[in-house]
């Protein structure tokens, strides 16, 4: 009964974060080579009708070379009976050049880690409180060759941490919120959408990540509130859509990531090999 526990756990926070890593922008170059280095514009910085704080904030963030981050992702099913929910929460670095980043995180009482290296997503949790067993193995998954009914793994290249990318398909106009601080610094809030048309993907946003969004929002944009402090770079970024669930019933899916500190960037390396599960 424990393993049972243990397994529907398990599935239930890897489920949970595979499909958060499907909402944001990713590199999604599934051909084999090595994933880009982040574009030093983004095609946003050409769509008129932005302030410019919005359309230069990808370059100007990924330009900061390293960050430290922290994210929380909140399902919740609404139907005729009692609302479904799962929170995760967690915190991390990425390297923003490298295309690498690393994370902590918790959901339903159980503890994970995660590191994405390239095309390269390595995941592991940890057992269940009050257990004897040791940390869990590594699982491995290679993005470019694996595959999945929903998609979830197709799209583990992208990361809480780079969801920035968002920003390289931001749609004009954006509305100044009001100004927040976030993090100890400063920030001006905008409110806007991003474009997930599959046709229209470009730049960290991949075909088959705009089609997965555009599942997932029933929409041809996404809402986005972003945070930009006063030297151009993103603090924060918040995603909220609700759709229909095919039999009724509806889905709210909320990220919100904050990104805590710039400076050099992480180094960022696979789990030993003696830790990774074969297969």
């Amino acid at each position: 009964m424990r393993a049972q526990a243990r397994a529907r756990a398990t599935a239930l926070l890897a489920g949970t974060v595979a499909a958060a890593l499907g909402l944001g922008a990713c590199s999604g170059h599934h051909d084999g080579s090595a994933p880009p280095p982040p574009a030093a514009t983004s095609t946003a910085s050409a769509r008129p009708g932005l302030p410019a704080a919005v359309a230069h904030a990808y370059a100007t963030t990924v330009g900061r070379a390293g960050a430290t981050y922290t994210f929380t992702y909140s399902y919740r099913f609404h139907s005729t009976g009692p609302t479904a929910q799962l929170a995760t929460t967690g915190s991390g670095s990425v390297n923003f050049a490298a295309h690498a980043s690393q994370s902590t995180h918790s959901a339903a009482g159980l503890t994970g880690q995660s590191r994405l290296i390239g095309f390269d997503v390595y995941d592991q949790v940890s057992p269940l409180p009050g257990s004897t067993a040791g940390p869990g193995r590594w699982t491995h998954v290679d993005t470019r060759t694996a595959s999945t009914t929903n998609g979830a793994t197709d799209l583990g290249a992208d990361d809480f941490a780079l969801r920035v990318g968002y920003l390289d398909v931001a749609l004009p106009p954006a509305a100044q919120v009001g100004t927040e601080t976030v993090a100890g610094v400063a920030t001006t809030r905008y409110r806007l959408k991003v474009d997930i048309r599959p046709t229209s993907a470009g730049g960290t946003l991949s075909p088959m990540a705009a089609a997965f969004h555009h599942t997932i929002a029933g929409a041809d944009s996404e809402p986005l509130d972003v945070w930009i402090d006063q030297a151009g770079v993103v603090r924060r970024l918040r995603t909220d859509v609700t759709s229909d669930v095919p039999g009724g019933g509806q889905r709210e899916v909320i990220l919100d990531v904050t990104y805590t500190a710039f400076g050099p960037p992480p180094t960022i390396t696979p789990p030993p090999a003696a830790q990774i599960s074969p297969g």
